[in-house]
């Protein structure tokens, strides 16, 4: 049997927290891989109802993870990132926006530097 080397959670800034969303947190942590989650559509939003999301993925993220939630805002970070996620436990969190390119960059660091995980 093959596991994926990752799961990569999209939560649509607009649509906030949805039913879906929640399917794919459980199944995503039943697996026992690392986990990324990214909030996209961050321009399409005020901050207040960004903060509100925000505060709504980590109480989800604690219902189903005893995982630290570690937020990645820079290249930095991202860099650090894709060393750790395999011996950390760690969930990492990206805010992007495609219209404005807030936090491409950092995502794309690290999607060239993540190393396939070879513990499955």
């Amino acid at each position: 049997m093959h596991n994926p080397d990752y799961a990569l959670i999209v939560v649509d800034a607009i649509a906030g927290i949805t039913s879906t969303t929640r399917e794919h947190f459980l199944i995503a942590f039943a697996y026992a891989v690392p986990v990324i989650i990214v909030i996209t559509k961050i321009d399409m939003v005020g901050s207040e109802e960004l903060f509100d999301l925000f505060e709504n993925v980590r109480v989800l993220h604690r219902e189903v993870s005893d995982k630290i939630l570690f937020e990645v805002d820079s290249d930095d970070n991202s860099n650090l990132s894709s060393r750790l996620i395999l011996t950390e436990n760690i969930t990492l969190l990206f805010q992007l926006s495609c219209k404005t390119g807030k936090g491409l960059s950092n995502f794309l660091t690290f999607l060239n530097l993540i190393p396939i995980n070879t513990t499955n």
